[in-house]
């Protein structure tokens, strides 16, 4: 009985001593890469990541308010079912705001492989800048024209709303 006891406690010691070796391991590897990771959908400059947090949380005309460029990228599908992604539109409030694409241009970055489900009726993506100089803030898929991320909004609906509040 007490053989079995002294085992049952070095056996608890062991495992005891195993999870404190573990978490100092996990505790001291350097976890910041996971904050580094690129949200980005283009090769553009992007917003860090409290700026895009502070974005997230703005009601919608408080977005469209602070959109200094938008681009819309189409897809193009190759032979073997690979989407690539093309810049078809750029716009931007005022002329002095550059933003990193180019129409024509091809954003590999956004390239994906259809598949049955949501990804066949993607269209594109609306990529959103704010700021001078112009940082992305935001990119939200085109399924058939439509924006989910705003409230299943048209794109026609989006872009309108853009160009009345751009002053142009």
């Amino acid at each position: 009985m007490f053989r079995k006891l002294l085992n049952g406690f070095l056996f608890g010691t062991g495992f005891t001593a195993a999870l404190i070796i573990v978490f100092l391991i996990v505790s001291t590897l350097d976890l910041s890469f996971i904050n580094k990771t690129s949200s980005s959908i283009t090769t553009g400059d992007e917003a860090n990541y409290e700026e895009q947090q502070k974005w997230r949380a703005l009601p919608e005309t408080e977005k469209i308010s602070n959109i200094s460029g938008l681009a819309i990228l189409r897809f193009k599908e190759s032979k073997d079912k690979h989407m690539e992604a093309y810049v078809e539109t750029v716009l931007t409030k005022s002329n002095p705001t550059n933003l990193p694409l180019k129409i024509g241009e091809r954003v590999k970055k956004s390239d994906y492989y259809a598949k049955d489900g949501h990804s066949r009726n993607r269209n594109g993506i609306l990529v959103i800048y704010s700021g001078n100089p112009a940082k992305e803030v935001e990119g939200a898929f085109l399924y058939e024209d439509r924006l989910i991320s705003y409230q299943d909004m048209p794109l026609e609906v989006f872009l309108k709303k853009f160009k009345d509040n751009s002053g142009n």
